[in-house]
């Protein structure tokens, strides 16, 4: 548990750095997110990528809504 808690510090340090970059490029693709509370029933998520082709850096970035995190 310790390990994944020290991955997601820095995950979320990468995403950061790359979000305050001057230049940006980036695209969501909607997902179907499995619900825990329904078996079977899902409900729509996005999968953003966050490029940044003058330091050649990328982000995966999962979020629930499209509005900006």
């Amino acid at each position: 548990k310790r390990g994944i808690e020290c991955l997601e510090v820095l995950y979320q340090s990468l995403v950061n750095e790359i979000k305050n970059r001057g230049y940006l490029q980036a695209d969501e693709t909607p997902i179907k997110v499995l619900t825990s509370e329904k078996k079977g029933a899902t409900h729509q998520g996005y999968f953003w990528v966050y490029h940044d082709p003058f330091e050649q850096s990328i982000v995966f970035d999962y979020q629930a809504t499209r509005g900006y995190a």
